[in-house]
């Protein structure tokens, strides 16, 4: 990427400026020194070379400079700009990618993905070696195996006789680019107009050098859309969301006990007698569609299936297959109302959920898929006669059962080239036999719990709501208040340790971390109160899931240091549509540091 521009600005010294304000941080900046700023034409170019690219890759610029154009984000703490030294502009920015694509992304470019769902239209057939750079051609590796990697620099251009400046986005991947051109408009700020005859200036601060990847390969939220049915607008706009902070997966829980809106082919009864409404169902091609946008911006959808238990809705359009339907109280019987899961003891019951899972798992790109597997009622079970009869003429005890029922679905998942992703409740409560080369282990009661799941040889993804749920208070707003009045705010969420509880020589089974989003006491009203409920509850808190897991534990973390930068991402959230949630009252954004609590001291 190349951007020129002349010297001659006037000094500006800001607290936050350049790169000491992304979200999340960098794993290494240096642009805290002495910087000036660097103005940014209204008519800015983006160029690519090579010039042969995907369509993905370059909507993805289209949109990077919309976003340049349209946000009108202001530094907090702000500082007077002369704009009579502001005289030059920059009018280019010249991306390229380096030539150095790895083996693993060569062979997805041109053996896997000209075949594949999403990438054959991007792919023209041609015996040429020439690569063409795709970001949905690369979701399609194994979440390990993508290249997030981008280098920024802003410097004085060596070359240049006036010394002008120069930007250089250095990538190996178009992965690298996305995230790189992520990072790039947050270094964006707008002025406010001094007069009439002196519109608004965007400018960049330099000089600046970012070199950055991620920590961990997964940084995911939970999105529950069975409990109560969300919109595909709302959906989309959240990932959008998520994508500005390079949170990388949509783990999407789309069916419980309460509803089932995926429509399926060959069995149409389950969503039209299981869901909400008729207006209230996912097509496949709906699931096709979203699945490919989240792939574009850089986002794998993980779908949820749970199964066996949390599956009572079956039973309105195969009440055959479901012990305790409905059954009084229900708290005996399930975790929350209504009770009833599938009898998986039943051949029927297996065969229906096999048939389920071979379509997803075939038609729905990805890498990943949940069975789920928590909150299995035994009770239930052992008070459900056709059950009780089936385990006897199999002559199988209740975890054989289970363990068949398990096994069977998870051989189709992995049919379709998907890692099956599971509830630590299979792997620590029952004991089933999972492999652990081919297996991954969420981990959603207690973070306590990781170390034996690790231990047994399992990667995790974190989870637990000791600090991932985001469907609780909102918390308090004092800063450097870590045990503050809520058990899950943004603070507490920033304060996780990702290998607490992992042994030492195990770190590498912790792929990442997704925040649970449940969605139990959401309103479902209409788009505008949806889009709301969503951004209010997941942003600012899902910021902190963003850089915990994308910088690690590269350096102690300080919720003191990083409020300001959460604060200046908050306001930006905004400025593009996302009614993030406030994090503290606006005088205490614009003072950083006025209301933090002394240290050691608590929330009243």
């Amino acid at each position: 990427m190349l951007i020129k521009a002349s010297k001659g600005f006037a000094s500006l010294l800001i607290l936050l400026t350049g790169s000491s304000a992304l979200w999340p941080e960098p794993q290494y900046h240096n642009g805290n020194g002495q910087q000036e700023p660097i103005r940014i034409s209204p008519a800015l170019k983006i160029t690519l070379q090579p010039a042969r690219i995907s369509s993905e890759l370059e909507e993805t610029i289209k949109e990077t400079l919309k976003l340049i154009r349209q946000d009108e984000h202001h530094e907090l703490v702000e500082r007077s700009i002369s704009y009579d030294q502001i005289s030059t502009e920059i009018e280019t920015l010249s991306i390229e990618l380096t030539p150095s694509i790895t083996s693993a992304a060569t062979t997805c470019l041109h053996l896997l993905c000209d075949n594949h769902l999403f990438t054959n239209s991007n792919y023209a057939q041609s015996t040429t070696t020439e690569i063409q750079p795709s970001i949905i051609a690369e979701m399609q590796l194994p979440i390990n195996e993508r290249n997030e990697a981008y280098e920024i620099k802003i410097e004085r251009n060596p070359n240049d006789d006036d010394d002008r400046y120069q930007a250089i986005l250095i990538a190996h991947s178009a992965l690298g680019i996305l995230r790189g051109l992520q990072s790039f408009t947050q270094l964006i700020y707008t002025t406010k107009p001094a007069s009439p005859t002196h519109p608004k200036i965007k400018y960049i601060h330099g000089p600046l050098h970012i070199k950055d990847s991620p920590a961990f390969p997964y940084r995911g939220l939970l999105l529950d859309t069975s409990r109560n049915y969300y919109s595909i607008q709302s959906i989309k706009k959240t990932l959008k969301a998520m994508s500005y902070v390079k949170l990388n997966v949509l783990h999407w829980h789309i069916t419980d006990s309460q509803s089932w809106p995926i429509q399926i082919p060959s069995q149409p009864n389950l969503s039209s007698q299981g869901s909400y409404s008729e207006h209230e169902i996912y097509t496949m091609q709906n699931l096709t569609d979203i699945t490919r946008f989240a792939n574009s911006i850089g986002i794998e959808i993980l779908l949820e299936v749970d199964t066996p238990g949390h599956t009572a809705i079956i039973g309105e359009s195969f009440p055959e297959l479901i012990a305790c339907k409905d059954k009084i109280p229900w708290s005996h019987y399930a975790n929350e109302p209504p009770a009833g899961q599938l009898r998986l003891a039943d051949d029927r019951s297996l065969n229906l959920i096999n048939e389920i899972f071979q379509v997803l798992t075939s038609r729905i790109p990805g890498t990943l898929f949940s069975s789920g597997g928590d909150e299995i009622n035994k009770r239930c079970y052992e008070e459900d006669e056709p059950t009780q009869i089936s385990l006897h003429q199999k002559n199988q005890t209740f975890n054989q059962a289970l363990s068949r029922f398990v096994l069977s679905t998870h051989e189709t998942i992995r049919r379709s080239g998907k890692t099956p992703v599971v509830w630590e409740e299979l792997v620590l409560d029952e004991g089933l036999p999972l492999s652990t080369d081919h297996t991954i282990v969420s981990v959603w009661r207690n973070s306590s719990m990781v170390h034996d799941v690790i231990h047994k040889g399992y990667k995790i993804i974190h989870g637990a709501s000791d600090y991932s749920y985001l469907d609780c208070g909102l918390g308090g707003w004092l800063g450097n208040s870590i045990n503050g009045t809520s058990w899950c705010d943004p603070y507490k969420i920033y304060s996780f340790d990702p290998y607490k509880n992992v042994p030492d020589g195990q770190q590498d089974q912790v792929l990442g971390e997704k925040s649970s989003k449940e969605k139990i006491q959401d309103d479902r009203g209409r788009m505008k109160s949806e889009c709301v409920q969503i951004d209010r509850m997941n942003r600012p808190r899902a910021l902190s899931t963003a850089e915990v897991y994308w910088t690690g534990n590269r350096r102690s973390r300080s919720v003191n240091e990083a409020l300001p930068r959460m604060h200046d991402m908050r306001y930006r959230l905004v400025d593009r549509g996302v009614r993030a949630a406030p994090l503290q009252p606006h005088w205490c954004a614009i003072r950083p540091g006025q209301c933090d609590l002394p240290p050691g001291t608590h929330e009243n």
